[in-house]
This record gives C-alpha cells, sequence and structure tokens, in this order.
C-alpha cells in the first residue's frame, strides 16, 4: 500500500511539505503563485502561468478556481463554497479548512484535514489521506482543458494507476463513515474549452460498480435463444476489442513504457 509523506509521529503534518516561499525560484513574484483573500471570483491561471512552481490556495470564498498548468505542490486552506479544478500536481496537494467545496486535481499525493461537506474529484498515484474531516465525496478526476495530456507527461504521473476510492483514514471513529464514494449521477464533467474527458473514467461508474448497460447480463437468462446468446457474446467480444484498442492508443499518446504492467482501461479508476 503507497502511503507518502506522513509523519512517523502522526503528528497532522507531512514530511515533504515545504513551505511556498522556500520552493519559489529566485526572480520570480510570489504573488503571481497565490490566490489570497478572494470573494465571489473567477480565478484562473492558464497554461504556461506557472511552469511546475508550488502554489498557494488560502481564505477563498465562494470563487471558482481553474489552475490550469502543471505544479510542484498545492497548499490550500480556509475555503467556503468553492469549485476547484487543478491540472497535475507532480508532487502533493494538502487542503486544510475546507467546507462545502468542490476540488478536481491530479496529484501523486492528496491529504486533506479538518474538511467538510466537500467533492474530491481525484486522479492520485497513491492513497489519498483524509484527517478530522467528515461528509466527503470522492470520485475519479473530472476536469479537462487542452494542454491536460502535455501536463500530465511532464508531472510524470503514471495514468495506469488511480486508486481515489483507496482512502486511508487517520482518525478513523468506530461506527462512523467520514467518506463515501460518488453515485453515478454524482460524476459531472468540467470541461474548458474541450468537448470531453481527455483522463477518461472509462466503464466504471464512480462508485466502483459496473453500469448496467456495460456487460451482457441477459447472458445468464436461463430462457435466453441460441441466436440472441450468439448476438450478446459477438456485442461482448466487440466492447473487448475497442476497449483493448483504446487501451493500446491511450499508452501510446502517454508513452507509457512496454514493461509497465498492462490492465484493462475499464480498470485505470478502480
Amino acid at each position: 500500500r503507497r502511503v507518502h509523506g506522513i509523519s512517523n509521529k502522526m503528528s497532522g503534518t507531512v514530511s515533504s511539505e515545504v513551505p511556498i516561499s522556500q520552493k519559489m525560484k529566485s526572480g520570480l513574484n510570489k504573488k503571481d503563485f497565490m490566490f489570497v483573500k478572494e470573494t465571489g471570483k473567477e480565478l484562473v491561471k492558464a497554461s504556461g502561468s506557472i511552469n511546475g512552481q508550488a502554489f498557494q490556495i488560502d481564505q477563498l470564498d465562494e470563487c471558482t478556481v481553474y489552475l490550469m498548468d502543471t505544479f510542484a505542490q498545492i497548499i490550500a486552506d480556509k475555503c467556503t463554497k468553492c469549485k476547484i479544478y487543478v491540472g497535475p500536481v507532480k508532487g502533493s496537494i494538502f487542503i486544510r479548512d475546507f467546507s462545502d467545496c468542490v476540488i478536481s486535481v491530479a496529484c501523486e499525493q492528496f491529504r486533506c484535514r479538518d474538511c467538510h461537506n466537500c467533492q474530491i474529484n481525484l486522479f492520485t498515484n497513491s492513497e489519498p489521506i483524509i484527517e478530522s474531516s467528515d461528509e466527503l465525496v470522492f470520485a475519479p478526476y473530472n476536469f479537462a482543458y487542452e494542454d491536460l495530456k502535455t501536463h500530465f507527461r511532464k508531472s510524470n504521473l503514471s495514468v495506469m494507476e488511480n486508486p481515489w476510492k483507496r482512502i486511508f483514514d487517520m482518525t478513523p471513529v468506530e461506527g462512523e463513515k467520514h467518506w463515501r464514494p460518488a453515485g453515478k449521477e454524482e460524476f459531472i464533467p468540467v470541461l474548458k474549452d474541450v468537448e470531453e474527458l481527455i483522463i477518461p473514467y472509462s466503464n466504471f461508474y464512480p462508485g466502483g460498480t459496473i453500469p448496467d448497460d456495460s456487460q451482457p447480463e441477459t447472458l445468464q437468462e436461463p430462457n435466453m435463444d441460441m441466436e440472441s446468446m450468439l448476438k450478446e457474446l459477438q456485442k461482448a467480444q466487440k466492447q473487448a476489442r475497442e476497449e483493448a484498442e483504446e487501451q493500446a492508443r491511450f499508452k501510446e499518446e502517454f508513452c507509457i513504457p512496454e514493461d509497465k504492467k498492462s490492465v484493462p482501461l475499464s480498470l485505470i479508476h478502480i
């Protein structure tokens, strides 16, 4: 089980966390790499404006945020009723004191603390970590913009691994459930100047269950005639071929090495 950056003393800090001020390269204005104390605004960072630097979000209220670039890490604090959509983060994103928010992010590691009633649409290469939080809803990553595919490559995130719902709760309470997977109706793609999702969530609903129309359930019906069974079998075989072709295209576009363990595309978000 991959869990990164947890302090040995479980003190509530991430050992890999570095203050934003220490992550800035010389000659850069740190004010260009943060959104702080804003209310009721649409806040945007376009492709090329961050270029792999760290970013900070602090004290936003009823804002919509689009961060369409690559990031070293993101630290976000004290936001309410916000929608925050983030491109690939090479390292971690740490969210604290959020309430009534929707967050979409692709990252190496996700962690949140003291968050309430938030939906997290997530692509991550390690187990998400929650702490002192409740009423959280998790779903696959749902954000897309023009340069997202390029940014995934630059951030070295593996598109073959996304344990978005293998949540590690650092503060479990017996008899309480602090999070749940999203239902089908709660998964809503957010498209910024594109027409479809670039990182597909495939045939599986966000809750991890197979849709009724994704497999030939009627094959199990005892009174089904042979001709109908053959048609359903051919349909299933065609779907399997198409999925294999889609996986091959996906691996080629994201430059996945041939020795990378191959899994069906429909399992990427399980």
